[in-house]
Protein backbone atom coordinates (compact mmCIF):
# COMPACT_ATOMS: atom_id res chain seq x y z
CA UNK A 1 0.00 0.00 0.00
CA UNK A 2 1.33 3.55 -0.88
CA UNK A 3 1.01 6.66 0.82
CA UNK A 4 -2.05 8.49 0.88
CA UNK A 5 -1.98 11.88 -0.13
CA UNK A 6 -3.54 14.57 1.90
CA UNK A 7 -4.99 18.25 0.78
CA UNK A 8 -3.28 21.16 2.81
CA UNK A 9 -3.84 24.80 2.72
CA UNK A 10 -1.70 27.20 0.35
CA UNK A 11 -1.69 30.23 1.00
CA UNK A 12 -0.49 33.02 -0.76
CA UNK A 13 1.18 36.78 -0.23
CA UNK A 14 -1.85 38.46 -1.78
CA UNK A 15 -4.23 36.63 0.86
CA UNK A 16 -5.35 34.03 -2.02
CA UNK A 17 -5.53 30.15 -0.97
CA UNK A 18 -5.26 27.04 -2.85
CA UNK A 19 -5.05 23.43 -1.95
CA UNK A 20 -1.32 21.65 -2.00
CA UNK A 21 -1.10 17.96 -1.58
CA UNK A 22 1.31 16.46 1.05
CA UNK A 23 2.35 12.41 1.61
CA UNK A 24 5.08 12.41 4.75
CA UNK A 25 6.57 14.74 5.39
CA UNK A 26 6.83 16.36 1.47
CA UNK A 27 4.35 18.68 -0.15
CA UNK A 28 3.17 19.53 -4.18
CA UNK A 29 1.89 22.48 -5.54
CA UNK A 30 1.26 25.59 -7.89
CA UNK A 31 3.10 28.45 -8.20
CA UNK A 32 1.08 31.40 -8.39
CA UNK A 33 2.29 32.54 -11.34
CA UNK A 34 0.40 29.20 -12.57
CA UNK A 35 3.73 27.48 -13.36
CA UNK A 36 2.55 24.06 -15.31
CA UNK A 37 5.22 22.04 -13.44
CA UNK A 38 4.29 21.73 -9.44
CA UNK A 39 6.95 22.72 -6.86
CA UNK A 40 7.80 20.10 -4.37
CA UNK A 41 9.65 20.43 -0.76
CA UNK A 42 10.09 18.91 2.49
CA UNK A 43 8.30 20.36 5.62
CA UNK A 44 9.97 22.82 8.34
CA UNK A 45 9.02 25.11 11.18
CA UNK A 46 8.08 28.70 9.44
CA UNK A 47 10.96 30.40 10.83
CA UNK A 48 13.29 27.64 10.16
CA UNK A 49 16.55 27.62 7.97
CA UNK A 50 16.58 29.26 4.50
CA UNK A 51 17.69 26.01 2.67
CA UNK A 52 14.24 24.33 3.12
CA UNK A 53 12.81 27.28 1.46
CA UNK A 54 11.24 26.47 -1.98
CA UNK A 55 11.47 28.84 -5.03
CA UNK A 56 10.12 28.91 -8.61
CA UNK A 57 12.35 29.07 -11.05
CA UNK A 58 9.49 30.78 -13.54
CA UNK A 59 8.92 33.60 -11.12
CA UNK A 60 11.32 33.88 -8.17
CA UNK A 61 8.00 33.45 -5.42
CA UNK A 62 9.30 31.38 -2.23
CA UNK A 63 7.52 29.47 -0.21
CA UNK A 64 8.22 27.01 2.99
CA UNK A 65 6.42 23.95 3.93
CA UNK A 66 5.09 24.67 7.45
CA UNK A 67 5.30 21.77 10.13
CA UNK A 68 5.43 21.67 13.70
CA UNK A 69 9.09 20.57 13.41
CA UNK A 70 11.51 20.24 10.93
CA UNK A 71 10.97 16.83 8.57
CA UNK A 72 7.33 16.34 10.52
CA UNK A 73 3.59 16.48 8.69
CA UNK A 74 3.17 19.31 6.96
CA UNK A 75 0.29 21.57 8.29
CA UNK A 76 0.54 24.05 5.26
CA UNK A 77 2.25 25.70 2.34
CA UNK A 78 2.62 29.38 3.24
CA UNK A 79 4.49 31.92 0.48
CA UNK A 80 7.00 34.01 2.24
CA UNK A 81 8.89 37.06 1.70
CA UNK A 82 11.93 36.23 0.12
CA UNK A 83 15.56 36.35 2.61
CA UNK A 84 18.84 37.30 2.23
CA UNK A 85 20.81 34.07 1.79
Amino acid sequence: MGQKQHEIPLHYRDGKARLAIRTGNNAAWNCACDRHEPLLGYSDVLDGPISSDVVCPDCGRTYRIVAPGAKKVPEYVHEIKPRDS
